[in-house]
């Protein structure tokens, strides 16, 4: 009893490590159950037994990602809460890239958020939401900081926005690394003088975006 239930462990493990590998390569739509099964030295009926369904698994590996690249590259970088703004906001910019920069498990498992960004599936709604939501209050939270009191909600979301998608866009695909950037890998300081080039542009965004509320612009002149 004790061996089968070990094997059933350790099935199930290469099932979750060879649905990444193809979710990432292929999306959720394009990945097939016999080419995870085939790739995890598994029977096709695997995925049934261990997971139900092709979207249960799905919503199984999203979530075991997550937490993947979450450890690797914690988006507080280490830093309390009460080190300054400008500081955060470099280590969550410099967490995201060194996600998508990641050429190894961490970089594989980011894709398969990175493919959900651009055609997200029905299967992770409740799980996008629940896992990522936190995370982007917690940005938002951050902008809201650097923007002061009287910033909108509006005004908030899009400097957020901005900001994310300076990390992504980058490199939104591994196989677009030369047409973008000219070279096929980053090393680690490059990839930090990304990330503090990205944090001085965004800073230089949000101070334009301060000065330009109309609280802020009455009290300067008054």
């Amino acid at each position: 009893m004790r061996a089968n239930r070990k094997d059933g462990v350790e099935t199930r493990k290469r099932l979750l490590d060879a649905a990444c590998g193809v979710f990432a390569a292929k999306g959720f739509e394009d990945a097939s159950i016999a080419e995870i099964c085939e790739d995890a030295g598994a029977n096709v009926a695997a995925v049934n037994y261990h997971f139900g369904s092709k979207d249960a698994l799905y919503v199984e590996v999203w979530r075991h990602t997550f937490e993947t690249f979450m450890q690797a590259y914690p988006l507080d970088g280490g830093l309390p809460a009460d080190a300054p703004p400008e500081d955060r906001l470099f280590a969550r910019i410099h967490a995201l890239l060194q996600r998508v920069f990641d050429d190894g498990r961490v970089g594989q498992c980011f894709r398969i958020g990175l493919r959900e960004l651009v055609n997200p599936s029905a299967a992770l709604e409740d799980s996008r939401r629940e896992l990522i939501g936190p995370h982007r209050q917690q940005t938002r939270e951050l902008v809201r900081e650097l923007l002061g009191p009287a910033a909108s909600n509006e005004a908030v979301l899009f400097c957020e926005i901005s900001i994310i998608n300076q990390c992504l866009s980058v490199n939104f695909f591994k196989e677009r690394r030369s047409f973008l950037l000219g070279r096929e890998r980053l090393s680690k300081q490059a990839v930090e003088d990304l990330a503090r080039h990205i944090t001085m542009f965004s800073l230089g965004g949000l101070r334009a975006v301060r000065e330009a509320i109309p609280e802020v612009r009455s009290n300067a002149i008054s």
